[in-house]
């Protein structure tokens, strides 16, 4: 499933510019973005940041403040992982919290980069899963 991700990216990067080297990490960060969100349904906005908390790319809505989003959902990401780590020497692969409006779903990219989705109550939050680990293999690619 990664290789088709994988391969939709670069064929998109490779479709839409004679020279690849034209296509910047953030058109391509941009694009893959967009593809999640509307390839799942109920996707209320999703976003690419670094473990720092600062924002790499965004779709969210309007309404909500990046920066904000951003930090608290790294901060809520790293606070799992130094649990974890305290509790057995493992990895996080996802974090996810649950209210009765929206599902909040954070997943490590690897280089330091976290994919957290905002996700409406009552969507199918195994096919959000799937799409978002699939999205890792993508990311990885970019910062090759």
């Amino acid at each position: 499933m990664v290789d088709k991700q994988e391969s939709s990216l670069h064929k998109w990067i490779i479709e839409d510019s004679s020279d690849t080297r034209s296509v910047s990490k953030k058109d391509a960060f941009g694009y893959l973005l967009r593809n999640l969100e509307i390839s799942v349904k109920g996707m209320k906005g999703i976003a690419a940041i670094t473990k720092d908390g600062l924002p790499i790319s965004t779709r969210l809505p309007r309404d909500v403040d990046v920066m904000a989003f951003s930090g608290m959902s790294a901060a809520m990401f790293c606070a799992a992982e130094t649990t974890i780590k305290e509790l057995r020497d493992d990895c996080v692969y996802w974090v996810y919290t649950e209210t009765d409006e929206f599902t909040l779903v954070v997943v490590d990219a690897g280089f330091s980069t976290l994919l957290v989705a905002l996700i409406s109550a009552g969507a199918n939050i195994g096919l959000v899963l799937v799409k978002l680990k699939a999205a890792t293999g993508e990311i990885k690619a970019l910062m090759d």
